[in-house]
């Protein structure tokens, strides 16, 4: 039975699920937003747990990637938290050289391009990472959506050994991307909201009263400006008052053109109606 504590063993002593381990590098970590010494370790140890498991299943160039990783992230909490646990972590960081040493003696040259390629995609995350927590929505996408590239170009490297083992961290990318595009659209169409300053307010629905309707009261005088020499329509109850628009002012003891010796006015049909007589032209000769 091989030792479960070292990389390459049956992996017995770990009890845990794939997905889980994965998901504390993963979820935990973009869980996680104040840069706290507890919070630091929780990310370095999901990255010792990914390596762990990787090695298992001799995935030796992104079991390396994620040793290399946690050893990272380890010193930079050493070196910022120095009074935190540092029996802890002086021991992991020496467990952690003998597991890089021991993954790169089985680590074949045809792997190594392989392992910097996993070593960007980590990069690409944690810089993400950060800029999301930093409110940087829109280069935390970019910077996700590069690092989502590179893993599928890993999986194209070896589809049917690493589809299965960085699946559960596609699935929390695409989330991720997901999550950070709609903040993104958002804040594009609240950016292109225009604002009214005429002090009337377009947001709100207004409802006519009856109040707010043209009166009846007093009805609209007729005006024929537009054809000064017709006759407007007389109204009912207003017939002493129609008025007629003319060219000219008309004396008071004058007719006006178009009025026949009965009182009424006419209009002129055609070309051939006399303007006030009774009939067609020919049928007054």
């Amino acid at each position: 039975m091989g030792d479960p504590g070292k990389v390459g063993g049956d992996g017995r002593g770990c009890k845990w699920p794939w997905s889980l381990v994965i998901f504390l590098v993963m979820g935990i970590a973009f869980a996680e937003e104040k840069e706290d010494p507890g919070s630091q370790w929780v990310s370095a140890y999901g990255w010792i747990q990914t390596g762990d498991r990787l090695a298992s299943a001799e995935l030796w160039p992104l079991a390396i990637g994620s040793y290399i990783e946690a050893d990272r992230q380890i010193k930079i909490l050493a070196q910022e938290h120095p009074t935190y646990e540092p029996d802890v972590v002086a021991y992991r960081l020496e467990k952690l050289k003998e597991d890089i040493e021991v993954a790169q003696e089985a680590l074949t040259s045809g792997e190594h391009d392989i392992m910097m390629k996993y070593l960007d995609f980590i990069e690409s995350y944690e810089l993400g990472k950060k800029q999301r927590f930093e409110n940087k929505f829109e280069d935390s996408l970019s910077t996700l959506s590069e690092a989502r590239s590179i893993l599928d170009e890993l999986i194209e490297e070896k589809p049917n050994e690493f589809e299965a083992a960085v699946e559960t961290q596609h699935e929390l990318l695409d989330d991720s991307i997901d999550w950070l595009y709609s903040q993104v659209n958002f804040k594009r169409e609240e950016s292109r909201v225009v604002s009214v300053g005429d002090g009337y307010d377009w947001g709100t629905t207004q409802y006519v009263k009856e109040s707010d309707l043209p009166s009846s009261e007093f009805p609209v005088e007729p005006f024929g400006g537009l054809f000064p020499n017709v006759p407007v329509v007389e109204t009912p109850d207003r017939e002493d008052d129609v008025k007629v628009a003319t060219d000219k002012e008309i004396g008071s003891g004058e007719k006006k053109s178009g009025e026949a010796e009965g009182g009424g006015l006419r209009f002129r049909m055609n070309s051939r109606a006399k303007a006030g007589g009774g009939g067609d032209a020919d049928d007054a000769e």
